[in-house]
């Protein structure tokens, strides 16, 4: 008789929490989905890390921080994840080329 009854009480709290055990579990699927980068617009474009364009640069995180600080570099963020293109980052380290190139004065038109 115990195990019926245990059965039975059971039965009755699985089918009285079932819709908050469906909406927790709803709500967590959503959040997941939410939290989920999406892609870039741009499927053509290449997208960095931090760690990449430190290395592509040969410079520190401290330096790549500053540069974004200073607007040389700009980052955009998917599902909160700083990602740097690559398009820009190349721009960026021509421009420092022909600077170098022309020890560092501006280029000027003959």
């Amino acid at each position: 008789m115990q195990v019926n009854n245990l059965v039975q009480v059971q039965s009755f709290f699985v089918e009285l929490f079932r819709p908050i055990f469906e909406e927790v579990i709803s709500e967590s699927i959503n959040k997941i989905s939410e939290a989920t980068p999406p892609p870039p617009a741009d499927k053509s474009e290449r997208y960095l890390t931090s760690k990449q364009v430190c290395e592509l640069m040969q410079i520190s995180n401290v330096c790549r921080h500053n540069y974004e600080k200073r607007g040389i570099i700009t980052r955009v963020e998917f599902g909160g994840l700083p990602r740097y293109r690559l398009s820009d980052i190349e721009k960026q380290l021509d421009n420092c080329k022909k600077k170098i190139g022309n020890h560092g004065k501006k280029p000027t038109i003959a």
